[in-house]
């Protein structure tokens, strides 16, 4: 993992916080969800849906959409900062194909830290003493998946 990747995940992390941060606003959350997706929408003309009747987990919201002949496009959206997991298919694949660099860059504009799978599937080594003691415990948990 790039060291400024893993300063960034240690930096959002709460040594007590297992789903979300105290101070995290869910609904203005989701708003930003919906904005970016009417944007991309506009933009590239893909059509999200969006599942935000997310419990017990470290991100609050997916949007993914299906594309005729090709991979289906996901994007989790982490209960943490402003970290979006971009993925293809399967998001439990921890792997990604590429996204088309417009989406990535309707990301950047608006706020998101886009990482793909891969990425985080990394031993966790952060803060939270709970965490660290489940066995095979990875950031992609931390930040991305049902606790």
């Amino acid at each position: 993992m790039p060291p400024a990747l893993h300063e960034l995940l240690l930096s959002l992390d709460d040594p007590k916080a297992w789903e979300a941060p105290l101070d995290f606003d869910r609904d203005a959350g989701l708003r930003r969800v919906k904005v970016l997706s009417d944007s991309v929408r506009e933009t590239l003309k893909l059509h999200f849906t969006l599942d935000e009747q997310v419990q017990d987990a470290s991100f609050f919201a997916d949007l993914w959409t299906e594309r005729p002949g090709q991979r289906a496009v996901g994007l989790r959206f982490s209960s943490f900062g402003m970290m979006v997991l971009g993925f293809t298919d399967n998001v439990r694949a921890l792997t990604s194909q590429s996204f088309p660099p417009e989406l990535l860059t309707l990301l950047r504009e608006h706020n998101y830290i886009a990482l793909h799978p891969e990425q985080v599937d990394h031993p966790y080594d952060g803060i939270n003493s709970h965490l660290r003691g489940w066995a095979d415990t990875t950031w992609f948990q931390r930040y991305f998946d049902y606790l």
